[in-house]
């Protein structure tokens, strides 16, 4: 390339200019705490390796690389660049600024796809703001509203703006499960702790269990609808995940997990012509065995796992279950009576992981606008696993469904998970959404074609949504 394009020569100008103009933003208001020269210059060089990319290759290219690098940290919560901003929060900064120097993006918006999505999102901040009028600290109920909404809507309207083909939601998916699986292979592989519970790459045992949760239902998927080394890759990411959930000690998510498993398994098909020999029936069909045979030889004390593992805190035979019991009901009685005092508004979201119950966290925080709300994200994002849209792109993209079968099943564990845990604006949360927006966007772009699956292999034509056994 002899010289930069007038045009390559202003997204750089404005990618700098847009980069330093957040870290100015974040040093005015203390988010860049002194002594943080380090974190400061890896932001900084961050966005001059992006500088390079989007002279030589273009914006879109760096939010590709840049969501990539997002997805292949995400479940890593507990890296971080600086104390408030984690790795992948530093990939998605650096992708949002790309989408921005990308005239074509906002073309591209679908914003009727999402539309439901927003609606939700509009009702759940309305909520918070209102909830905010009877909290004690008015900065610290809107600044935890302002982490949610950067989490949830933000996060998936960058996807939706992104608009990845098919092989790039699918590169983020196997990213993802990387991302989990290395986590996992942390916890696995850690010394005992005080707690006996290894948080692996994330904040706290609970994390590493919900990031197996949502992770498990897309590694099943595209393990299960691909071959060769992958499958292997696949297999053993869905291995190390599952340990994870026991290591954890997380109770929730050892239910999550198991719903996990049923919802994969039930919105699978039989008659699917899969490549492989074994389809995500089969899959589901042996880790649900396997773990049902291990989970009777640790309750019939016949093998024996580290203290604190989710089996036993399950059947509450680890010192200490019953003192989390206590606070846990102590927690929901607290925030029972948050509700009971501010029923309709809430009372703000200065105090929203208390209650250890994400629907209860959201009504005693933003009311019935923001429950309302959530639910109406809810019911947008499992769209694509209605019967007529699993339908829909079973003939018209088939690629997609298993990447909507894994990442609904995920949701769905997440859900049940949900009601006995607290996560509430961790982005990682929020990638199943986008995706399955996403999956949303691409089939409404796409009609009938003779689609391919992975490196361009042809897709069959009795398409179900995973494999088949």
């Amino acid at each position: 390339m002899a010289s930069l394009a007038v045009g390559n020569r202003r997204d750089v100008a404005g990618l700098v200019a847009a980069g330093m103009a957040s870290l100015a933003i974040g040093a005015a208001i203390g988010l860049l705490p002194a002594g943080e020269a380090a974190a400061f210059a890896a932001i900084v060089v961050m966005l001059a390796i992006g500088a390079g990319i989007v002279a030589a290759a273009g914006a879109r290219e760096l939010a590709s690389l840049a969501f990539a690098g997002a997805a292949a940290t995400l479940g890593m919560n507990g890296v971080r660049v600086t104390n408030f901003m984690t790795l992948a929060d530093a990939c998605l900064l650096v992708g949002a600024i790309a989408l921005c120097l990308d005239p074509q993006a906002w073309r591209r918006l679908d914003v009727a796809a999402i539309r439901p999505q927003l609606g939700g999102f509009l009702l759940l901040g309305a909520g918070g703001v209102l909830g905010s009028f009877f909290v004690a600290s008015v900065a610290e109920g809107l600044t935890a509203l302002l982490k949610l909404t950067v989490a949830s809507a933000v996060l998936l309207s960058l996807f939706v703006l992104w608009r990845p083909s098919a092989r790039e939601l699918r590169m983020i998916t196997w990213l993802w499960v990387a991302s989990a699986s290395a986590s996992a292979l942390v916890a696995l592989l850690a010394q005992p702790s005080v707690t006996g519970r290894p948080p692996g790459l994330t904040t706290h045992p609970n994390h590493l269990a919900l990031v197996a949760v949502l992770a498990i239902g897309p590694a099943l998927a595209v393990t299960g609808s691909t071959t060769g080394f992958r499958r292997g890759a696949g297999l053993i990411a869905c291995a190390l995940i599952t340990g994870a959930v026991v290591m954890s000690g997380s109770r929730a998510g050892a239910i999550g997990y198991t719903v996990v498993l049923l919802t994969v398994f039930a919105l699978s098909r039989r008659d699917y012509v899969a490549r492989g020999l074994l389809g995500a029936r089969a899959l589901v069909t042996a880790f649900a065995l396997v773990g049902t045979l291990a989970v009777y030889l640790v309750f019939a004390q016949l093998i024996s796992l580290p203290t604190a593992n989710a089996v036993d805190r399950l059947f509450g035979r680890v010192p200490g279950v019953a003192q989390s019991n206590a606070a846990r009901h102590q927690a929901l009685v607290d925030n029972l009576a948050r509700v009971r005092d501010h029923p309709i508004t809430g009372s703000g979201f200065e105090h929203a992981l208390e209650a250890h119950n994400v629907f209860l966290q959201l009504w005693a925080s933003g009311g019935v606008l923001a429950l309302a709300g959530f639910a109406v994200i809810v019911a947008a994002t499992m769209r694509p696993l209605a019967r007529s849209r699993l339908a829909a792109l079973r003939r018209d993209d088939p690629e997609l469904v298993p990447l909507a079968v894994g990442f609904g099943g995920g949701f769905v564990g997440f859900l049940v998970a949900g009601i006995f845990n607290n996560a509430l604006w961790d982005r990682y949360i929020w990638l199943t959404p986008a995706a399955l927006a996403v999956i949303t966007v691409i089939a409404r772009r796409r009609g009938p074609t003779a689609a391919t699956i992975d490196d361009g292999v042809p897709a069959p034509v009795l398409a179900g949504p995973i494999g088949r056994d």
